[in-house]
This record gives structure tokens, sequence and C-alpha cells, in this order.
């Protein structure tokens, strides 16, 4: 398909054209029009004119409203000296200054077809510039010959001179012609060829970013099992060691309260690990999931238990004992359930109540597991929290990132992450998964 700046300089070359047909015509049927009648300066200004459609058919766009006060101020000083000089029966000065008009706006032509970037590099450029300046330099000789008194010298006039005359404009018209058409559609192929060569570009570079992102999902698979399993393997050693001594060891010798620190410290670098780890992750992703049948109350049990053993006691989980199915990434589920207790357990007052439930929406027709909780501090709870990095009006540690997996493990499963303000004072923060 053509550009418009193409489709443009065609339609000036087709008026061009149409203008010089006319004008020939009018010409053809000078021996009906008396020489010196004033009428036979009107295919003299349309073959001027129709020179101008050309000029503005190949100068650059920019330059068409300089052109053409140029070639309207030099089509009126025409006129005029032509009038003047047709009054005072100068036919050889009248004849001289057509061709003269005519070569200058030939001129024109070649200058506007080197100012238009376009058409550079085009081989058709070189040689429409090379024939329209051979036709101007014939213009200004036969002009020259006018004007010395060759009186056997008329353009239009019979004889072996005139058909030469004749015989060379056809010849120059023909290849500007050619020059022109192949001037255009070398642009098109030129247009053509390097949206090719982007379009080229950008599926070799979205190649590459995606060998990319599968590369670093690469990495940060090695990254989340070297570093996570030997924290995890520390964590069930830990436990393993406290479930085979009695309790009142522990009480005798005071390692009770340091082994649980320890446990729940292990066990707090196993969760913010996960969240840079697969945070990093979710944001580099560009493939969908592979989703597969998941019993969404199992998974809030396993996040539950995931969860330092003080602070289970704290949470109420309702619905967790009934089956509900849906597709999906039960590591993301469990790890996004996670940070929403984790989120109410750090945020609320020690020993007050969290609630968590897990429940079916039948206006949605989706599944919510929402955590209400009391605050420490006044929060607005709204959309912005769920942004990656943002902490809100708090003085506690934090890397921003649960909250944005929340919403991050919502969007990959079609479903939604909402803060609320309920009305008995309690937060709730919750993620919807279509059923």
């Amino acid at each position: 398909m053509l550009q418009f700046t193409s489709i443009s300089a065609l339609r000036y070359w087709i008026g061009a054209n149409v203008l010089s047909g006319v004008a020939f015509i009018l010409f053809n049927s000078r021996s009906e029009i008396v020489i010196n009648d004033f009428a036979f300066l009107v295919p003299n200004v349309l073959i001027l004119i129709s020179a101008g459609l050309k000029v503005l058919a190949l100068c650059p766009g920019s330059d068409r409203p300089r052109y053409l006060a140029l070639m309207a101020g030099w089509v009126g000083l025409f006129v005029v000296f032509y009038k003047v000089v047709d009054d005072a029966g100068l036919v050889a000065v009248r004849l001289a200054t057509s061709m003269i008009g005519l070569a200058v706006l030939t001129a024109m032509i070649a200058s506007a077809v080197r100012r238009n970037p376009r058409w550079r590099g085009l081989w058709g450029r070189n040689l429409l510039v090379i024939a329209v300046w051979i036709g101007t330099m014939t213009l200004l000789f036969n002009a020259g010959l006018a004007l010395i008194g060759r009186a056997d010298f008329a353009y239009f006039s019979q004889g072996a001179p005139q058909s030469a005359n004749v015989g060379h404009t056809l010849i120059q018209l023909i290849i500007v012609h050619v020059a022109f058409i192949s001037m255009v559609l070398g642009r098109q192929y030129r247009v053509a060829s390097r949206a090719e060569n982007r379009r080229a570009t950008l599926i070799r570079r979205r190649q590459e970013a995606e060998a990319l992102a599968h590369e670093r999902q690469s990495l940060l698979k090695i990254l989340m099992h070297e570093v996570r399993q030997p924290l995890n393997n520390a964590l069930a050693s830990l436990q393993e060691i406290t479930r085979r001594i009695e309790p009142q060891q522990y009480a005798d010798s005071g390692l009770a309260e340091p082994l649980e620190h320890l446990n729940e410290t292990i066990d707090d670098v196993v969760l913010a690990l996960s969240n840079a780890i697969l945070g990093a992750s979710l944001i580099e992703r560009r493939a969908e999931q592979k989703l597969v049948s998941v019993d969404l109350p199992a998974i809030a049990n396993l996040a539950l238990g995931d969860c330092p053993a003080r602070d289970q006691q704290r949470v109420q989980l309702t619905g967790g004992d009934r089956p509900l199915f849906i597709h999906g990434d039960p590591v993301l589920l469990r790890l996004a359930f996670r940070n929403l207790l984790d989120n109410a357990i750090k945020f609320s007052p020690p020993d007050t109540q969290i609630g968590a439930a897990l429940r079916i929406d039948e206006n949605r027709l989706a599944i919510v597991f929402e955590v209400r909780n009391l605050t420490s501090t006044l929060l607005n709870p709204n959309a912005s929290l769920f942004r990656r990095g943002a902490r809100g009006r708090t003085r506690i540690e934090g890397s921003g990132l649960g909250l944005f997996i929340v919403r991050r493990v919502a969007e990959i499963h079609g479903g939604t992450a909402e803060a609320s303000l309920a009305e008995d004072g309690h937060v709730c923060f919750g993620l919807t998964i279509p059923g």
C-alpha cells in the first residue's frame, strides 16, 4: 500500500500531465489561432502550471508553501511580460519568454528532487535530474535561437528542426516519467524493506528477551532451591531436636525460648527469601502458568502451618474443613495465603485474634480467602498497598513484596486482591479467585 506522501506526489504528477495534455491540444489547434493573439498565452500558462505541479510532486512537503509562492510569482511575472511583448508585436521575444519561463520551472524540478531526502539513493533520481537539466538547457538554447533572429525557427512550424525538437521533447518526457515511476516504486520498496527489517529486529529482540527471561527463570529456580533448601533442612533438624527433647529439659536448661526464637527466625528468613525470589520470578515471568486442580482448604491449612507455632494459635481458620477445588498453581497460592496471614500477624496487636476465612462468593462465582485483623496503627486499606514496595505508615521492617505477590498471584489466576475496612474496625485483605 502506497504511503500518503507517495499518493500526494502521484496526485500532483497526474494533475501536471492532465494540464500538459490540455496545453498540447491547444497548441495543436494553432492553425485556428492568430499567432499574435493573446489567446495563445493560455497553453503557455498551462505548461508552466504543469511544470509547477511536478515541482510540488517532487519537493519535500515542508518546502511546498515556499515553492508554491515562487511559482505563483514567476507565472504572474511571465503573464505580465508576455502581454507586454505580445502587444509590442515582438514575436521572437514572446517565444523566447515562453521557453525561458518553462526552463526556470524545469530547473526548479531538478532542485526539488535534489532537496527531497525521500528520493536519495534511488537510481531514478539521478536519471530524472539529468533529463530535466538537459531539457532546461535545450529550452534555453532554443530561446537563444529565437532571440538571435533565426527566421526559420518556430517551435511548432513544419520542418526538420521543429520535428527534431518535438521528438527530443517526447523522448525527454518519456525518460522523466520512467524515472519518476521508478522513484516512487523504489521509495515504496525501501519503506517496505525498512518495515520488514524493523519487524525482524523486533522479533529478534523479543526472542532474545524471552531467552533472557527463560535464563533468569532457570537461575531463580536454582537460587530458590539452593538457598531455601539448606534453610528448610535446618528448620526440619531444629524441629526434630525439639521433638526428641522433653519439654521439661528445655525449661530446666533455659533453652525453650532461644530455640523457639531461632525457629521463628529461620522461618522468617525462609519466607523473606521465598518472597524475594518468587517476587523476582513473577516480575520476570511472561509465559502462562501451568495450572492444576488444587484443593484450596488444603492449601490454606498448609499456609497456616508455615506460620510460627506461637502465632498459629491466634489464627481462627474457617471454611478449611470442606473441599473446594480450582485450577491453580499450588506453590503460588500457598505463598500468597501465607503472605496474607503473615501480614495480619505482623501488623496486629500481640495476643489479638486473627480471622481467616475461605468462602464461596455466590455473586461473583468465586472463592475468597480473606484475613481480618485489628491493627496497631491507623491504616487506610486500599489498592495502593498491593503495589511493589508499598509499605504504608509503619516502622515494622519488610520489603513491601508480600502484598505485591498476593496481587500478582491473583492476576495469574484471573482474580483480584482487595483491601477494605470493616465496620467493627478490622482491616480485611482478601484474595478472590474465579471458581
